[in-house]
């Protein structure tokens, strides 16, 4: 029984010898204290501009599709010409684009049309957020002429190449449009059939005094189109700063095709229903003015999530 004892003891004594010796810090050579290594850092966070250094409204959807202007160096672009420096970029209609270099372009003329599209039409847009700034100046209509439509800063979305004189190819102009006219509005329009458009339409007056737009200033133009579970959100944002510290975007207008909003007298038009919801993913975005000539910096669009 004495033995045990011992040996009881004996083993508590070792016990707490390995305690000790366990609690106690390594040390390094040097007789300095071992440091633990570094937490991990914490991850980034998501970027609120762009490139150009513009407010980011809604974040970049992960490895979505995006455009950013290269207007860097000095060219110009014929009609129908594609960018040498840009193969998602092509100039259309009968205007010239002047890019003089610096992040700036000229778009002149009397039909200007800015295709961004992948022209194989691989590549489509459906969730974007647009951004671009203009300063617009209105080309008075030569002396006798008739009175030109309005003119202004607008954009073509869920849309393909069907903005031609083509009537088999016509069906394929369908798009939603959303513009910022001289004469003060803010709009959205729905086009069936290239060029055959809704005639009661999302409007807003959105200048002071419902005034008309200002000419040579520039103006942040912002749009925001993406599905929703009962249809199509658009949204129409404005920026006076000229991109100080990002811009300071203003809603003007905002507005869900869910149904019910048709184009001409409510017959189908292209097989499709008068009022059909453009979902999904398209090849095109188009970037116009008529009548005018508009200086342009800092355009991108982005995917973002729905």
């Amino acid at each position: 029984m004495e033995f045990a004892g011992k040996k009881v003891r004996v083993a508590i004594v070792a016990g707490l010898a390995l305690l000790c010796c366990a609690a106690a810090p390594k040390p390094k050579k040097g007789g300095k204290e071992e440091k633990k290594p570094d937490a991990p850092p914490a991850s980034a966070p998501a970027p609120t501009v762009d490139p150009f250094g513009v407010t980011m409204l809604n974040a970049t959807k992960k490895n979505g599709r995006t455009w950013f202007a290269k207007w860097t160096a000095a060219r110009a672009l014929k009609k129908g010409q594609t960018d040498p420096q840009d193969a998602e970029f092509q100039n259309r209609g009968t205007g010239t684009f002047d890019i003089k270099g610096g992040g700036v372009a000229i778009a002149s003329g009397a039909v200007n049309r800015h295709y961004v599209w992948d022209q194989s039409a691989a590549k489509k847009w459906q969730n974007i957020e647009l951004t671009f700034y203009g300063k617009y100046s209105k080309i008075a209509p030569a002396a006798g002429a008739p009175k030109p439509p309005p003119s202004g800063m607008m954009i073509e979305v869920r849309t393909a190449d069907g903005h031609v004189d083509d009537p088999a190819r016509q069906c394929d102009g369908a798009s939603y449009s959303m513009a910022l006219y001289d004469d003060g509005r803010a709009e959205f329009k729905k086009e069936a059939k290239h060029p055959i458009y809704s005639s009661k339409n999302p409007s807003a007056k959105v200048w002071d005094g419902n005034g008309p737009m200002p000419e040579g200033v520039w103006i942040g133009f912002k749009a925001v189109v993406k599905d929703v579970a009962n249809g199509v959100y658009m949204a129409l944002y404005r920026d006076m700063t000229d991109g100080a510290g990002g811009g300071k975007w203003d809603k003007l207008l905002e507005y869900t095709d869910a149904g019910g909003w048709k184009v001409g007298d409510g017959s189908p038009i292209c097989d499709r229903p008068a009022d059909h919801i453009f979902k999904g993913a398209f090849p095109v975005v188009l970037i116009r003015n008529d009548n005018a000539t508009t200086e342009y910096k800092k355009a991108s669009i982005r995917e973002i999530g729905p």
